[in-house]
């Protein structure tokens, strides 16, 4: 998006709908109901002035209240059972033709009497039977074929096992032995005779449960309902709850009026025009680019979306919500400054989404300056490990000092949301994959990649070490010294040494036309006109252009290939070819780099140390004076030649690079000691000694 050249009112008209969009997108995310209420919680005090009753009221019962009262009732439930034949006569006339034919007819009619009485009172599933004595049932009503109704009590009801056992032992108490009970296989005439019927018993249960009020009192309009600075209680909070229900059923048979509306927008417009203040006056450069000013709306309104989702939609606790990852995402891509300016409109747009907005405030405020100054950049995961342990701590210190600045006890403290803190920090560790996204999806660059960019082990790295070491060599001590300079001007160090790493790229399509990667007596541009020549040489940045984008270089990186020779001229062929045809107007554009000039700080950086390191290489002396007017004369004609003219850079910003590049190059090339060589005691060192003798060194002992 910064790429396409905006006119100043298309930038506004763009800047103006992202604004409006943004904050129609968190308005439309805001929940029914987003009038700031009064806070409390049991056990607290009062932080209001004294409630009076501004009516009549009931005192409604709590939900847990009214499910424990009904379930109280449902041990005067009295369920209705229907009685199964099938079954149970099969089993009865079975028994009366064994009891008139057999072996063991005696036995039969003994069991028969038996079966009959165990199927008046009556067989039920063991799951009926232990539902029967959980809830404390004692009576059941037996719903007869003649639609007549039995109380049976519950002590009477066997289940199936249970009602076999009886058999058992009552044929043993009238004298049968085992053998002969075993042969009567009893099991075969248990059954189930009733089951529950469940129209009629839940029709039961409702008349129950419709016994339990809703309400426990009445509230009388003018009576004091809670002093300020009194605990709240249970009852009083009950009280206070009713009030609220009366309250919200009024403001729901009422339409949403256009003054809610208005204050809902009224305070967002007033939150993001802060943000877009702070853009303007403080920081223009974030400003005037599209690409950054969208991501940082964008970044707000998904956290909120995250954040309506999890609170509103899902009804989580809201510190489940990772809202310091905002700041910490914003971090890594631009200044702790804006970081926390973002984090702080955005939190105060998240308060009109929860019940008590000023705790809220305090507590994500606080988590996120802590997140900003324990993160200042991810290089890799244990810091973002260490960061996320650290926001945790100061939830958890600032959450509890809360608390007890209320006068809560610690006892008291509702731990239940000091373990939504934990899962808010492991959310936190999703950061770094949120960094990635971001840097595919706005072309950003944070730290770890321009770190990954710049190592020497990178593949397209060492292909390019390997076809150019005379440039790369170059390369490397660009980089030094365009990191030491960036360092000292206040521009990104990182993404300048990783700009000198690929700024030569396009060397490696032709090594042997540059110098340094020449070896001794060959010059392939020995054959070819200095036209030609120049373009061989200016050819490089595109070749190096070509090579980035086919090996999926950021563009950030690819304008540091295009930029550092910016429109400036390949001197030592235009300075031959004027020489070698006086008074002719020289093709200015056959020796002229294509451009563009340098568009940023990093960029101008890198021009000045590329040429400075290639040109240092030629000096015959290195001191001071030498270095000093080496600097001062590149640096003065690239500002003549108009290369800083597209770029924000000051002339203080100028001096100070100067001042750098020369305090650095002083260090590498500064004079070294002789060392002293120890004489025989006669005034003559080894070397001397040697000659005298005939013995000849090699060179390397003999060069100085």
């Amino acid at each position: 998006m910064d790429r396409i050249e905006l006119s100043n009112a298309q930038r506004y008209a763009l800047y103006t709908v992202i604004y409006i969009v943004t904050v129609v997108g968190v308005f439309l995310m805001l929940p029914e109901n987003t009038t700031v209420d009064q806070y409390y919680e049991v056990g607290k005090p009062w932080n209001y002035d004294a409630m009076i009753a501004p009516m009549d009221f009931p005192i409604y019962k709590s939900e847990e209240r009214i499910a424990k009262e009904r379930d109280s009732l449902h041990q005067f439930l009295v369920p209705f059972m229907m009685v199964d034949s099938v079954e149970m006569m099969a089993a009865i006339n079975s028994l009366q033709v064994l009891s008139t034919e057999g072996t063991n007819d005696r036995a039969y009619r003994d069991l028969l009497l038996m079966v009959r009485k165990m199927y008046i009172n009556g067989v039920v599933s063991t799951e009926d039977k232990e539902w029967f004595e959980s809830i404390g049932i004692t009576t059941v009503s037996v719903i007869m074929p003649d639609f007549s109704t039995n109380e049976v009590p519950v002590s009477k009801l066997k289940t199936v096992s249970q009602a076999y056992n009886r058999l058992y032992d009552a044929l043993k108490d009238v004298g049968y032995d085992e053998e002969t009970i075993k042969s009567l296989r009893v099991s075969r005439f248990v059954s189930i005779n009733l089951k529950i019927d469940k129209v009629k018993t839940d029709e039961a249960l409702k008349e129950l449960e419709a016994m339990v009020l809703p309400t426990s009192g009445m509230v009388v309009e003018g009576e004091k309902i809670i002093d300020k600075g009194e605990i709240v209680t249970e009852r009083k909070a009950q009280v206070l709850n009713s009030l609220r229900k009366i309250s919200a059923e009024d403001n729901s048979e009422k339409e949403t009026t256009w003054w809610t509306i208005g204050a809902d927008i009224i305070l967002l417009l007033m939150y993001y025009a802060l943000l877009w203040g702070y853009l303007v006056l403080f920081r223009p450069k974030i400003f005037k680019s599209a690409r950054e000013t969208l991501f940082l709306m964008l970044a707000s309104v998904m956290m909120l979306g995250l954040f309506s989702l999890v609170v509103v939609q899902l009804k989580y606790r809201e510190y489940i919500v990772p809202m310091a990852m905002l700041p910490l995402v914003v971090r890594v891509f631009f200044d702790s400054r804006t970081a926390l300016y973002v984090h702080i409109v955005t939190t105060l747009a998240a308060s009109m989404f929860v019940d008590n907005p000023a705790e809220f405030i305090i507590i994500e405020l606080i988590a996120g300056m802590v997140a900003v100054l324990s993160l200042k950049d991810i290089n890799n995961r244990k810091q973002l490990l260490r960061a996320a342990l650290i926001v945790f701590v100061t939830y958890m210190l600032t959450f509890i000092s809360l608390r007890l600045s209320m006068g809560i006890d610690i006892e008291s403290v509702d731990w239940w949301t000091t373990g939504t803190f934990l899962i808010n920090a492991i959310c936190l560790l999703l950061t770094y994959g949120v960094i990635f996204l971001v840097e595919k999806v706005f072309g950003f660059l944070s730290d770890v990649s321009l770190g990954e960019l710049a190592n020497v082990n990178n593949p397209l790295i060492n292909q390019f070490a390997n076809k150019c070491p005379g440039t790369f060599q170059h390369v490397l001590q660009v980089g030094n010294l365009a990191e030491h300079v960036a360092t000292k001007v206040g521009a990104n160090p990182l993404l300048v040494r990783a700009g000198a790493m690929y700024h030569d790229l396009g060397k490696m399509n032709n090594p042997m036309v540059f110098t340094e990667n020449r070896a001794a007596g060959i010059n392939p541009l020995e054959d070819l006109t200095l036209i030609e020549s120049s373009d061989l040489i200016i050819r490089h940045v595109e070749d190096g252009v070509k090579i980035a984008k086919k090996n999926g270089l950021p563009f950030q990186i690819i304008e540091f290939i295009l930029t550092h020779h910016g429109t400036s001229k390949t001197r030592f062929f235009y300075n031959q070819w004027v020489n070698e045809h006086p008074g002719e107007e020289p093709p200015k554009d056959k020796f002229t780099y294509k451009g563009p000039k340098p568009r940023t700080k990093e960029t101008i950086i890198l021009m000045m140390a590329d040429s400075i390191e290639a040109a240092s290489r030629s000096l015959k002396e290195y001191n001071k004076e030498t270095i000093g007017k080496l600097v001062e004369n590149i640096v003065t004609s690239q500002i003549m030649d108009g290369q800083f003219t597209d770029a924000p850079i000051t002339f203080r910003d100028l001096q100070i690079a100067k001042e750098s590049f020369k305090e650095y190059l002083l260090n590498i090339y500064h004079s070294r000691v002789a060392y002293p060589e120890i004489n025989d005691g006669k005034g003559k060192t080894p070397m001397q000694l040697a000659k005298e003798i005939n013995i000849s060194f090699p060179r390397r002992f003999t060069k100085r």
